[in-house]
């Protein structure tokens, strides 16, 4: 699942009494899902507009960007933390510009388990909704995937942020 985010730049040298008026004002306008050291995180792209209105209020930079929620269920590779984060309260996300998410459509189950195996040095995450397995991998990696897949005569498909 998509989620969007805000990635603060905030000033140095600022007393904490600004700090404070910035968290006061996106709780007075904005409704953040999660928020982690500098990034704030809404639902959908209609809930940006609040939070970049406190950001220029207060001449905060910022950019704006997609980040796949991956279930609390997930497992992480150990190279996880360099294309996502866990925020403070618990939520895992996916850099979506860094990373893809996709699933098999079709294969065969003895092939499943080879291909699996080609695909595990690549995974950052993995995760399952019913009764279907997911994967992220970083996505400059999307047709090496398919390639996997085809080479044991297996279907993927991408979702779409």
């Amino acid at each position: 699942m998509i989620k969007y985010a805000v990635f603060m730049n905030l000033p140095e040298g600022k007393i904490p009494g600004y700090y404070a008026q910035v968290v006061k004002a996106l709780a007075n306008k904005a409704n953040l899902f999660d928020r982690d050291k500098e990034v704030l995180i809404v639902h959908s792209e209609d809930e940006l507009k609040p939070v970049i209105e406190v950001m220029e209020q207060f001449k905060i930079d910022y950019e704006i960007g997609k980040l796949w929620l991956l279930p609390e269920s997930s497992k992480l590779s150990t190279h996880f933390s360099d294309f996502g984060f866990t925020s403070k309260f618990g939520n895992t996300y996916l850099y979506e510009h860094l990373s893809s998410i996709f699933y098999f459509t079709q294969i065969e189950a003895s092939n499943l388990k080879q291909a699996l195996y080609q695909i595990e040095e690549h995974k950052l995450a993995e995760y399952s909704i019913n009764d279907t397995s997911y994967y992220a991998v970083e996505k400059h990696l999307n047709e090496l995937m398919e390639r996997i897949s085809k080479a044991y005569d297996g279907q993927i498909e991408f979702i779409q942020s």
